[in-house]
């Protein structure tokens, strides 16, 4: 006979273990943030992006006392230098003092050139700025051009590398894949807190079809998470605070099991989500300036929709803005200066032969990075397009109106990497200038996916683009080389002893060839550099695209960027 004290299982206890594991967001948010973590780790490598150079060795640094500043004595690999030769002035780079020029035993140090006068002077590379700091001695001192915020995520990491490794800064795989392993667990963080956003307002399946569509099928996956850029930590914390602005207005109709627990009652709870949300989107802007505009937005709908938590708001964005404050005006004179726009002008003036840095027309800043072959965002991921039928239900419909300040937010946003001078952002895979945006465009697909479900052919056609989206960024996440098709190789340039113009060859072999039946005193690459004005119309070719190099030279790809890694981290270059 039954125990009639006994107390009854409810029907979700009863429920498979599959089922009751599936049915927590916070486990499935575990989930995929692991699974994404592992797919961006899988495939062994880093990427190679100077962009990353100073961010890594800020975060080294500081763990070594070095303090947020570079000189050439503590890091000459970060700079240029010149050396005095017979035949005249060359320019060197090496990693460390105790390297040699060529492969000598015998053959002097770069210490040792130094201290006999034959380096002669340094010229920072772009992605330092001189500080109006200088060093005991007076000499300059320099910061990192993209500011302290993406060094300071990679602290934790690089705090446990640390315990292995005595000196990272004299470890550079160490350091690398530290800053690689750091980028992808604030990407795979990043989809995690989109998905948890998404719960609220949809199914937990759904929620996690968004979550890894965003994970695999965009750029975060082949850019952001392979290299400690600015993009993982800027996504990370977008989206950590788009999490929480959700939680500020969630509807009252949202399901109690969709939020782990129900809904955070009373203003004590909502303060929190606001305290929250300000922290976040104040750290976005320490990784990434821009993110201002988010910031910004969202503060002026709180200003119409909610003043008490305006305040609030506003006093938990404080403590990062006076931090950032501080940092641009004792490292760079003034708290609005900030080391991209410095940098910017020189780069601009390079690549363009203006230093103006908004000079790109819209209406082909918009082409280019929505549409073009090589850079455009519904070339590589289309499948994001769905988001302007979020953007619609957003205006529409009451429970999404968290969403209208960062539709606002991704319009500004969009228009500065337009005009901005290098929209096709240098040698880059896809619409790298506008990454940083795709947290705002996955919680946009949110409104969409009831229309989307609800339309049979709808739903095939974005289960093609999504896959398209995922096999491009499986070639970017493998094959991408920073050189490869950007300044893709064509040929060669001879200078023949007896010849009074040089003589072109295809091939490094028929280079070698010539060399044997002639004296060839010179040789140089002949390359497509899309940097460069003369091949920049390569970004619109169908039949020279970067999507379409990368699937017919797979191979070749993923060879030269295996040579790249190993160059960085095992070669004489900076």
């Amino acid at each position: 006979m039954a125990n009639p004290t006994q107390q009854r299982s409810s029907p979700a206890e009863k429920a498979p273990f599959i089922r009751r594991f599936f049915s927590r967001p916070s486990r499935v948010g575990w989930l995929i943030f692991l699974l994404l973590l592992g797919v961006y780790q899988i495939n062994g490598d880093i990427l190679v992006g100077n962009d990353a150079v100073p961010s890594t060795y800020l975060a080294a640094g500081l763990l070594e006392g070095r303090g947020m500043t570079f000189n050439p004595n503590d890091a000459p690999s970060m700079f240029v230098w010149t050396a005095s030769t017979r035949q005249g002035p060359v320019q060197l780079q090496f990693k460390n003092w105790d390297q040699r020029p060529v492969d000598d035993p015998n053959a002097p140090t770069y210490r040792e050139l130094r201290r006999l006068g034959a380096l002669t002077s340094a010229q920072h590379r772009y992605y330092l700025v001189p500080s109006v700091r200088r060093d005991a001695n007076g000499q300059p001192l320099y910061v990192n051009t993209f500011g302290p915020g993406a060094a300071a995520t990679a602290l934790p990491v690089f705090a446990v590398l640390k315990l292995f490794v005595e000196k990272l800064t004299g470890n550079v795989v160490a350091m690398w894949y530290g800053a690689k392993f750091t980028a992808s667990a604030l990407v795979a963080g990043s989809a995690a807190f989109i998905f948890l956003t998404a719960c609220a307002y949809t199914g937990i399946g759904r929620s996690a079809l968004i979550a890894l569509a965003y994970g695999l099928g965009t750029c975060v996956w082949s850019i952001s998470s392979q290299t400690l850029w600015q993009h993982g930590p800027n996504e990370f914390f977008l989206a950590l605070g788009t999490l929480c602005l959700s939680r500020i207005f969630r509807p009252r109709t949202a399901e109690p099991a969709v939020c782990d627990g129900g809904r955070v009652e009373g203003v004590l709870g909502r303060w929190r989500w606001t305290i929250g949300c300000g922290l976040a989107y104040s750290a976005a802007v320490a990784c990434r300036p821009t993110s201002l505009i988010v910031v910004a937005a969202v503060g002026a709908y709180l200003l119409i929709v909610n003043r008490r938590a305006l305040l609030v708001y506003a006093l938990a964005c404080l403590p990062v803005a006076v931090a950032l404050a501080a940092y641009n005006t004792y490292y760079l004179g003034a708290p609005q200066n900030f080391g991209q726009a410095s940098a910017g002008a020189i780069v601009a003036m390079q690549k363009t032969g203006s230093g103006e840095l908004w000079q790109t027309p819209l209406w082909l800043g918009a082409a280019g990075l929505l549409v073009s072959p090589s850079r455009g965002l519904l070339v590589f991921s289309p499948f994001v397009a769905l988001a302007a039928v979020g953007i619609v239900q957003c205006w529409r419909r009451k429970e999404y109106a968290f969403l209208r300040p960062l539709v606002v937010a991704l319009a500004a946003l969009l228009v500065i990497a337009f005009k901005w001078f290098d929209w096709w952002g240098g040698w880059s895979f896809g619409y790298r200038p506008i990454v940083d945006a795709m947290p705002i465009f996955a919680v946009l697909l949110i409104p969409a996916t009831d229309w989307v479900f609800r339309r049979r052919a709808v739903l095939i056609v974005v289960a093609v683009l999504v896959g398209w989206s995922v096999l491009v960024q499986v070639l970017g996440g493998w094959g991408y080389s920073m050189t490869i098709w950007n300044n893709r190789r064509v040929g060669y340039t001879a200078t023949v002893e007896g010849k009074s113009s040089p003589v072109t060859v295809a091939t490094l072999e028929e280079l070698e060839r010539l060399a044997q039946r002639e004296k060839v005193t010179a040789a140089s690459e002949v390359t497509l550099d899309i940097d460069q004005p003369a091949h920049r119309g390569r970004l619109w070719s169908i039949t020279d695209s970067q999507i379409g190099y990368l699937l017919s030279h797979f191979g070749q790809s993923r060879e030269r960027k295996q040579q790249e890694m190993d160059s960085c981290l095992h070669g004489s270059g900076g």
